[in-house]
């Protein structure tokens, strides 16, 4: 998937660097055409889909049990019969409406408890000005391409069902994004620190979702 790849590909395009054409459009360079029911279509008949991972704990698990998951998921990568991609994004956390909820309790609160919950306030916002909370999410990105478009979403509902039943062998459970969490999930990689400020819901509001996703104009 181009999206999640560009250092790999770009460092692949240096060598003929005198060979490529100017991208015209931000769609361009993306690599996106469009996303519809959670499946990002490329062009050149190419679809993805991503899965969203709930990691496990390996450290807190048994001898036992490390080498069952092990065994497991040596199991499901010697299943799979065409590659795909692991992912990890790093995201600021939002955590705005946690603030807003200590200062609205504050001001109902009485006595010592207000004192507590308004110090508490002060205390967050300013750890947080200093330095913001980072989240980690994992996904896998399954992609296929055929001749035919309704072959290629038959052929990627496979794949993905079977990463997921393959992964739900090793104990971690896995699920498929919707459209608006696949949308959320390109922004935030394209606008890391932006998206801490303004979510794609806000930023679809203004009309910044034109900017990557209109071709021409």
């Amino acid at each position: 998937m181009k999206l999640f790849n560009r250092i790999e590909i770009n460092f692949i395009k240096k060598e003929n660097e005198y060979e490529e054409h100017l991208e015209e459009t931000a769609q361009d360079f993306l690599g996106v055409d469009d996303i519809k029911n959670g499946v990002i279509r490329h062009r050149n008949r190419h679809y993805s889909l991503v899965v969203e991972v709930n990691p496990i704990n390996y450290a807190l698990l048994s001898d036992h049990e490390q080498n069952q998951v092990e065994d497991s998921f040596m199991e499901f990568l010697n299943s799979l019969n065409y590659p795909i991609q692991l992912y990890v994004q790093t995201r600021y956390l939002d955590v705005s409406g946690h603030l807003n909820f200590l200062k609205n309790k504050s001001k109902s609160a009485v006595g010592e408890l207000q004192n507590y919950i308004a110090n508490l306030h002060e205390f967050m916002r300013m750890k947080l000005a200093q330095q913001p909370v980072l989240i980690k999410r994992y996904f896998a990105v399954i992609s296929c391409k055929a001749d035919k478009p309704r072959q290629s979403m038959q052929e990627l509902e496979r794949r993905v069902n079977h990463v997921i039943e393959g992964l739900y062998g090793c104990g971690i459970v896995a699920r498929p994004l919707n459209t608006e969490e696949v949308t959320d999930l390109i922004y935030v990689a394209q606008n890391k620190k932006r998206a801490y400020v303004t979510n794609i819901k806000d930023s679809v509001t203004h009309g910044h979702k034109s900017l990557y996703t209109t071709k021409g104009g």
